[in-house]
């Protein structure tokens, strides 16, 4: 049995899993658990295989409650 010893373990290898990896100390050793067969896999779906990530159509009019996202989007 090969055991390894790691400062984070993060579930899940989609755009939450590796930004927060992104965003952890080089300092640190992570881990990071994926169902997939690789980590990212449904970040090629996006923008035509170049993970385009960004939503043209944000408006607060499709939001339950505009005033609460309003200065974000300004």
């Amino acid at each position: 049995m090969n055991t390894q010893k790691f400062d984070v373990i993060i579930i899940g290898g989609g755009a939450g899993g590796l930004f927060l990896a992104s965003q952890l100390p080089p300092t640190l050793k992570v881990a990071i658990l994926e169902s997939n067969d690789r980590v990212g896999k449904k970040l090629l779906a996006t923008g035509n295989g170049k993970c385009n990530l960004t939503n043209l159509d944000m408006n607060i009019v499709h939001y339950n409650k505009p005033s609460f996202v309003e200065s974000f989007l300004d």
